[in-house]
């Protein structure tokens, strides 16, 4: 969305709860504030209110005041909440409580939730440029990790907290954290880095489907020849596309530079300059898989 309807949005949620109970509780969170401060496009407005079960007590109480169109999509479970707001019928907006997570089982990255602290909420979050807020009332822009904003300067990805503990809970993070960086062409904290390669063995309890979101997304991100390229530098290729661990060291005939791997990356990083398809990136990505198979049948044929 246009920042100038961002902006709206925000200064018609300060007016309506000015003077109520969530007046200075309320926080645009997350992908918003990064990007608001980056001058790029904002996809989803996510909202953080500091009071128990406040996602869902904000959207029933707009509702209740006549300020929605439609009604209130409700989800107890996860104290979220979805709604539209009357001015802007358009745009969906989702609210949560402050939340902090424990993880009681290391075969689940799915943590169990409560009414958490600002402070509990922002160190849960997987980057520290993701852990930035805006208080509605206010305007501030408010950065906990003291990281965050100059992260966002600065160019790198870094979690806002001890990243191997941040991995070993959820091994998901490793693929977004090279999404991130293959989005902006960003650079990962060394830190970072080093707890991604020594956690990645972690990626085993994620599901395919998981998987295959976050490497369909890095494919359709600005720079997917990055984000294959980290792949393969973390062992995360491991457990998203294994046979491409063949082809690393794969030598090709005088018609070709480099490795088989070498040469798909390319592939891939020019076709990425000429269009935004993911499947035609895809199918660059695998022109050259079936060598693998024939190198093979060839190399153990008789004579």
């Amino acid at each position: 969305m246009l920042k100038s309807l961002y902006i709206d949005i925000r200064n018609r949620l300060r007016e309506l709860i000015a003077g109520t109970e969530f007046d200075g509780k309320v926080f645009f969170v997350g992908g918003c504030c990064r990007d608001d401060i980056m001058g790029t496009e904002i996809k989803d407005i996510d909202i953080s209110v500091a009071l128990p079960d406040g996602g869902i007590c904000l959207a029933q109480w707009l509702h209740e005041n006549g300020h929605l169109a439609g009604e209130v999509s409700a989800f107890p479970e996860f104290h979220t909440a979805k709604f539209r707001l009357a001015d802007f019928p358009d745009v969906e907006l989702e609210s949560v409580h402050t939340r902090k997570e424990t993880y009681p089982d290391r075969g689940s990255r799915n943590p169990v939730t409560d009414y958490g602290t600002h402070e509990e909420d922002c160190f849960r979050r997987d980057f520290t440029v993701n852990a930035l807020y805006q208080n509605i009332s206010t305007g501030e822009i408010i950065d906990i990790t003291g990281k965050g904003l100059d992260d966002i300067r600065e160019q790198i990805i870094r979690t806002p907290s001890d990243p191997f503990v941040k991995f070993d809970e959820d091994p998901l993070r490793i693929l977004r954290c090279i999404r991130f960086a293959a989005r902006f062409g960003w650079k990962i904290a060394q830190e970072t880095f080093d707890a991604m390669r020594t956690m990645v063995p972690r990626m085993e309890i994620l599901t395919p489907g998981r998987i295959s979101e976050e490497f369909m997304k890095m494919l359709s991100d600005a720079h997917p020849a990055m984000a294959m390229e980290l792949l393969k530098s973390t062992g995360a290729m491991h457990y998203v596309l294994p046979v491409f661990e063949q082809t690393y060291d794969m030598a090709q005939n005088k018609y070709h530079f480099g490795t088989v791997w070498d040469h798909t990356v390319a592939v891939l990083k020019e076709t990425a300059k000429q269009t935004d398809d993911v499947y035609v990136r895809l199918a660059a990505l695998l022109h050259d898989i079936g060598k693998i198979g024939i190198r093979e049948e060839i190399l153990n044929k008789p004579g």
